[in-house]
């Protein structure tokens, strides 16, 4: 449709510019075009009808990569990726370079989980966003982004020996995804605060240009140092309003899993001794799960993949029981929902206590990429929680075995999970296990896919520079033609006219006008006679060598300008 479009306008300009553009049939070949390109559309709609057509897997998955190239990014693949979708079926074996992705400035040198995405609707096979259409009901509710719930909350009730705890971060993006803003929890910048980024509901930051951000500060609160509870009897009207809106919302659409894996989870909860929420309060529900989670399964990074048309969660907690953080995330959210407890799943990058050096700065290599899980805490908003064995941000431990995030086509770029305020049985560092399509390292076997993430930025400036030199170019081949074609007018006179107005162009650029070239233009100007071709031949020859003649003594800009900003040449 849009190359039927811009082919329309193009014919049209064409005609209009033309002899015959100035002709009655003229108008009516331009009435007639439109409605032609109308029919044609008409036609391939009954031909291949939109709600009938079906893309091919292959085709579908390309049409994700590339989308997600260009507009956003993953996670453990170092640049690549669609924010807030993971491809649960390419979490297979994982490997890592060891490269430093992400450089990170925190003088009180404290552990972070810093925040890529979240993952909100689980499929059985990947993670999704919730639709755009589902926040409708929060437009008017809220007057901040959930993602500053935490810094909303203690901005106003921190008490004068909590605002020690308010930090600024300082990050350096060196090769992980540009397009995604690695934020830590308790974030108190603002969306104003933070130009060239935007918000995406609660899910994410990403930034604005296409080429992403590769430094910026974000403040944010301490929240591992924040002991009490967020007491919401103390605050305003309008946060509190805002507050049980999103909780409202929180719990409405992050308790959903697929009926088949809701009734299994609830069944085994049972089965594992798990207490309902309503016994015994949902800290102590969210303690039990993530010790059965702990325990549920072996940590590594050589799980192989789930089986085709198995429930990602279900193969990992009932047969393989092999598998990284991806794996232990997935499952303890999946557990979390299957009693009614508001969880996401999160992905983005571990800073351990470890990684800091003197100055504060931390170097994050590729291995660091994780995922966790997160529970909803009321005032305070989304908050971590560690569910994979052997890590602990705290004293630095991240499964350094070779612990590896598996990259997937549509994952999100890793961030950095700070310290949970969560209810959790023990402050736990995450796995580094990239969570992006990527190739596996094991000896088996594995689908191929192909990741457009890492090369998308360069993918869109050659093709934005192809683009810009080829319609430069082609606009320069139908200027001169079109000149031409006015200095061989039928009507001497009037090509005369054409080939004087060029030369004045010329003199512009500093030529200098012939004064037999004049004398010429006056006679075809006033003068009643017809000029002679030779007259105009002599004209147009004078015209061509001055040109030539003035093109290489110009300086480079200005070559440009003349050649091909008033194609003169």
């Amino acid at each position: 449709m849009l190359l039927a479009f811009w082919a329309t306008l193009l014919f049209s300009r064409f005609c209009a510019h033309s002899s015959f553009g100035r002709t009655a049939a003229a108008g009516r070949v331009a009435l007639l075009v439109l409605p032609a390109v109308g029919l044609c559309l008409v036609g391939m709609s009954l031909l291949i009808p939109q709600d009938t057509y079906t893309r091919p897997v292959a085709i579908e998955e390309l049409r994700k990569d590339l989308e997600s190239g260009i507009y956003q990014s993953s996670l453990f693949s170092t640049q690549g990726g669609t924010l807030g979708r993971v491809n649960l079926n390419t979490a297979g074996n994982r490997e890592y370079t060891g490269q430093t992705v992400l450089r990170v400035k925190n003088p009180d040198k404290t552990p972070l989980y810093l925040h890529a995405f979240s993952g909100s609707v689980y499929t059985g096979v990947s993670w999704e966003p919730l639709p755009d259409s589902s926040y409708t009901e929060l437009e008017d509710a809220l007057y901040f982004n959930p993602q500053n719930m935490a810094g909303q909350f203690l901005s106003f009730y921190a008490l004068p020996e909590e605002q020690s705890l308010l930090m600024e971060i300082e990050i350096q993006n060196v090769a992980a995804n540009r397009n995604c803003i690695y934020a830590p929890y308790g974030l108190a910048s603002r969306p104003e605060e933070l130009p060239g980024t935007a918000f995406v509901h609660d899910a994410y930051i990403r930034a604005t240009s296409p080429f992403g951000m590769t430094d910026y500060t974000l403040q944010t609160w301490d929240l591992t140092r924040f002991s009490r509870t967020a007491d919401l009897e103390l605050v305003s009207e309008p946060f509190y309003s805002a507050e049980q809106a999103y909780r409202s919302f929180a719990n409405t659409h992050y308790t959903q899993l697929p009926q088949n894996l809701l009734e299994k989870l609830q069944w085994y909860c049972i089965q594992m001794g798990i207490p309902s929420v309503e016994i015994a309060g949902q800290e102590a529900v969210v303690r039990a799960i993530t010790d059965l989670v702990l325990s549920s399964g072996e940590y590594t990074l050589s799980p192989g993949t789930t089986p085709e048309g198995r429930d990602f969660v279900d193969y990992f907690l009932f047969e393989n029981h092999k598998g990284y953080c991806v794996h232990f995330a997935s499952t303890a959210v999946a557990l979390l929902r299957s009693q009614g407890i508001p969880a996401r799943y999160a992905e983005g990058y571990a800073v351990t206590a470890r990684d800091y050096g003197e100055d504060g700065w931390a170097d994050i290599p590729d291995q660091h990429a994780h995922a966790w899980a997160e529970v909803y805490t009321p005032g305070l908003g989304w908050q971590p929680l560690e569910v994979t064995p052997g890590v602990q941000l705290t004293s630095g431990e991240l499964n350094e075995s070779g612990d590896v995030l598996p990259e997937e086509s549509s994952s999100l770029p890793e961030s950095e999970p700070e310290s949970s305020s969560e209810p959790s049985s023990s402050e736990v560092t995450p796995s580094s296990s990239p969570v992006e399509t990527s190739s596996s390292a094991s000896s088996t076997a594995e689908p191929v896919s192909f990741d457009f993430g890492p090369l998308s930025p360069i993918l869109l400036v050659f093709l934005s520079a192809g683009g810009g030199f080829f319609l430069v170019a082609l606009r320069r081949v139908i200027l001169l033609k079109r000149r031409e074609k006015r200095f061989h007018l039928v009507n001497t006179n009037q090509a005369a006219l054409a080939i004087y107005a060029y030369l004045t162009d010329l003199a512009a650029f500093g030529a200098s006008m012939n004064p037999r070239s004049e004398e010429l233009a006056l006679k075809a100007k006033f003068s009643p006679h017809i000029l002679t071709q030779d007259e105009v031949e002599e004209l147009r020859s004078d015209a061509h060598k001055m040109a030539r003649a003035l093109y290489p003594t110009l300086p480079v800009f200005r070559k440009l300008v003349f050649k091909y900003g008033k194609c003169l040449l």
